[in-house]
């Protein structure tokens, strides 16, 4: 014959379920807000990028107007005076070898903004130290 179950087993029975109910809720809102602010900080990401194209933009036109105003110089300083270029060519190589590190700061923080997913694809891959690009680790998680 079967045992009475007690009176308070039914109760303890809805109580655990109601506890597993708010749990769920909870674990649902708290992603549903994790999502949100994924949403937003890409959002906002986005409309940055133009911004810091823009700066891209205005550090190249800076350096690559250095250099030709300086080429410039050179050019009537080597008419005049020949033995005054070598500072000249000093400033013009100073000039160029400050333009791609320049650049290269300003893309960076471009790409600061990409995730890890996104840095295996085409639009933001890192790049190697030697500027080989790289494609870091598969999905596989396997080396490359």
């Amino acid at each position: 014959m079967a045992r009475p179950v007690p009176d308070d087993t039914f109760g303890l029975i809805a109580v655990g379920l109601f506890l597993i109910g708010v749990v769920a809720g909870l674990a649902g809102c708290l992603r549903s807000l994790d999502h949100r602010r994924a949403v937003a900080v890409g959002e906002t990401r986005r409309a940055e990028r133009p911004a810091i194209a823009a700066d891209l933009d205005d550090v190249v036109a800076h350096h690559v107007t250095g250099i030709l105003v300086q080429t410039q110089a050179a050019r009537l300083t080597a008419a005049d005076r020949p033995g005054d270029l070598a500072p000249v060519l000093a400033a013009i190589e100073r000039a160029a070898t400050e333009a791609p590190a320049s650049m290269r700061r300003a893309a960076g923080v471009l790409r600061a903004g990409c995730t890890a997913r996104h840095r295996t694809r085409s639009r933001c891959r890192r790049r190697s130290p030697a500027g080989r690009r790289s494609r870091g680790r598969r999905r596989t998680g396997r080396p490359p």
